[in-house]
């Protein structure tokens, strides 16, 4: 099963609409081993505290992960997505063992 990243945003928040296009970009780079979904914080219920917007959650190998720009080196663009995904599958991984 793939894993679920879901980019949580809310309507009228500047940096969700700055990180949209970088969060497009990822999806269409990695969607053959990603599934991606977008979520409006105001519109779905979450199970997790979502203390900033833009949000990413990451569901993999029975794990949750959640991260935004604070807890991301540097801006939030494609590759610093990428890369916080490297390192959670890593984490699992790692677990596994």
């Amino acid at each position: 099963m793939k894993p679920v990243m879901t980019f949580i945003y809310m309507k009228g928040c500047h940096a969700c609409h700055d990180v949209k296009p970088e969060f497009d970009k990822l999806a269409e780079f990695a969607k053959s081993r990603i599934d991606f979904r977008i979520a409006d914080i105001d519109e779905v219920k979450v199970s997790f505290p979502v203390p900033y917007t833009p949000t990413l959650h990451l569901s993999l190998g029975g794990r949750s992960f959640v991260t935004d720009g604070v807890r991301l080196e540097g801006d939030m663009t494609a590759e610093a997505m990428f890369n916080w995904v490297k390192a959670c599958v890593a984490e699992v991984k790692g677990a596994q063992q």
